[in-house]
């Protein structure tokens, strides 16, 4: 188990996250980008430093992975896993 809480319980399988969410019993399954995001935003919620680790990690322009960013951390609120 790569970390947990309260409230989540986050499950590394390979390069992707299996993560589970008890109060809305849903599970949710992130992909290797999402995941680093993921990982990214757990140890600091901040947009650039997820975005330039993105551009690092996958080679991507950094305005795009800054937008990948943007858009999953608002499905993370969404989904209420993070604040």
């Amino acid at each position: 188990m790569e970390a947990s809480s309260s409230t989540i319980s986050v499950h590394a399988l390979g390069d992707e996250l299996i993560i589970f969410d008890p109060r809305s019993n849903a599970t949710n399954r992130l992909n290797a980008t999402a995941a680093a995001i993921w990982r990214c935003w757990r140890e600091e919620p901040d947009v650039d430093r997820a975005a330039m680790r993105l551009h690092q990690m996958f080679e991507v322009e950094y305005q795009t992975a800054r937008e990948c960013v943007l858009a999953m951390v608002k499905q993370f609120q969404e989904l209420g896993l993070v604040g």
